[in-house]
């Protein structure tokens, strides 16, 4: 095989593979779509804004997410460049709205609320000696002198200075 017949055999090859990226970046794309339309119809179903068509929007979304996993594989799949998405376990749920915070587990350690102020020390335990933590004052800007306004106002400025 001549030198010429190998760039071309590697030409054809990148080519292959470059139009198999960007398939996959379309499929991708489409799939997003999608995932993001059937959230939006399901919004509307249960927020009452669906103006009767949800249910059946819902269905058919669905069967397209359905064909599209058959024909691309299963959404959300792990790609080569993708990170990996963190399952329930890595974020916390938030407690609702006026719900009780839970307590947290002995011998943990509480972050300090959100005023500055340290929490009380536990119960048997001596108060710190440190005293608490204050912010220092921010100091005060110097001083901006007017802007000049004449020649004379310019440092060595005056009559005679050589400045025109």
């Amino acid at each position: 095989m001549g030198f010429l017949d190998k760039v071309k055999a590697q030409a054809e090859q990148t080519l292959k593979q470059g139009q198999e990226k960007l398939d996959e970046v379309q499929a991708k794309k489409r799939a997003d779509g999608l995932l993001r339309d059937l959230g939006a119809w399901y919004y509307a179903t249960q927020t009452g804004r669906d103006g009767g068509k949800g249910e059946t929007e819902l269905v058919r979304i669905t069967g397209e997410l359905q064909a599209h996993e058959a024909e691309h594989g299963p959404l959300g799949g792990r790609g080569d460049d993708d990170e990996p998405t963190p399952g329930p376990e890595a974020a916390p749920v938030p407690p609702p709205p006026g719900a009780e915070p839970t307590p947290p587990p002995p011998g943990a350690s509480t972050p300090p609320p959100a005023g500055g102020t340290p929490p009380p020390p536990p119960a048997g335990m001596p108060p710190s000696p440190m005293p608490p933590a204050s912010t220092p004052p921010m100091p005060a800007a110097p001083p901006v002198p007017p802007p000049a306004t004449s020649p004379t106002d310019l440092p060595g400025g005056g009559p005679g200075s050589g400045l025109a």
